[in-house]
């Protein structure tokens, strides 16, 4: 059969596509392609960054479900829907623009995206599913339309970090009584002064600690800087330029078994050590985060000093001690 000069220019990524590819860290997506499929990328942990391009207009369930390393996503105006579990469990995801175009947030769609800051419901979007930002505990303000009809069932709960609800819409949205987390009470609520009092008389509205009107705009928080890391014999300090931040981090090693405590065991001649830290502070944004990499090899001849060159000579520990401003996960 003769094939010359047929078009099979491909314009969606189908179900299952990638699912469960471990070795891409970055995808590009051509401009041919309009859709990006269910479960696409579903299970890709090692998966970083994607670029979508303008010609796409859908995210498919499950698309990007336990990418749990991607870090970096734009979303372009193009895309009207973002289905049901789309982001989920992608708790290295830190900043997300959901364009003007997206309609609705379906259920599940960011659930436990843990590294989320903050998050700005366009103008478009007039429903918001149910478990939608579920255990997102970085969240610490969230500012909605006033086009927001419907928030559905436990929305917000276990946001943690949760102080600031800026809701823009006149009429009350319909919402259910565990949309937000316990923790309400300790939030404020920044609605439209001419209906303070529709809210005040509603739940979950009237729950939250305090309800003023708000001013015409969204306060804009500063941001934290970059920490910068340091390393020297064994010692990693931070340091940023915001003063008095607290810094969070996390370890991972490759190369071996990771283990708590000061010391880590290294089983192989060459384990590499990825540290990722980013600076909180009160009243501020949460810093980018920093990473730093650091390579251990076994020293040549007799590391344990017991006067013979043996296999024990190709273990080493590492003692990682971290600065006085330093607080682990």
């Amino acid at each position: 059969m003769n094939y010359e000069g047929v078009d099979y220019e491909v314009t969606n990524i189908g179900k299952n596509a990638f699912e469960g590819c471990i070795n891409p860290t970055s995808v590009i997506i051509p401009n041919s392609f309009t859709e990006i499929g269910k479960e696409a990328f579903q299970n890709c942990p090692g998966l970083v960054s994607v670029t979508i391009p303008s010609s796409v207009t859908s995210i498919g369930d499950n698309a990007f479900y336990y990418c749990s390393s991607l870090t970096n996503i734009t979303i372009p105006n193009s895309v009207t829907s973002i289905g049901d579990y789309a982001f989920y469990y992608c708790s290295s995801l830190t900043s997300m623009i959901i364009p003007n175009s997206v309609n609705s947030i379906g259920n599940y769609t960011f659930y436990y995206c843990s590294g989320l800051s903050n998050v700005t419901i366009p103008k478009s979007v007039t429903s918001i599913g149910i478990f939608a930002f579920r255990g997102c505990s970085r969240l610490t303000s969230v500012t909605l339309s006033n086009s927001v009809t419907s928030i559905g069932d436990f929305a917000f709960l276990d946001c943690f970090g949760l102080k600031d609800v800026y809701c823009y819409a006149e009429n009350v949205p319909t919402t259910s009584p565990n949309a937000f987390d316990s923790r309400i009470s300790a939030m404020t609520l920044h609605v439209p002064a001419s209906s303070l009092s529709s809210y005040q008389s509603k739940t979950p509205w009237s729950n939250f600690g305090t309800i003023v009107a708000l001013d015409g705009e969204t306060p804009v928080l500063e941001k934290c800087a970059t920490p910068t890391i340091a390393f020297d014999n064994g010692r990693l300090t931070f340091d940023c330029e915001t003063e008095d931040v607290e810094f969070k981090y996390s370890i991972s090693m490759t190369g071996g078994q990771s283990n708590t405590g000061s010391e880590v065991l290294l089983p192989s001649l060459t384990p590499t050590y990825t540290l990722s830290v980013y600076a909180m502070k009160e009243g501020y944004e949460d810093s980018d985060v920093a990473t730093y990499v650091v390579t251990y090899q076994a020293k040549k001849g007799d590391v344990n000093g017991d006067g013979e060159i043996t296999i024990s000579d190709a273990v080493g520990i590492v003692d990682i001690i971290l600065g006085n401003n330093s607080s682990g996960n």
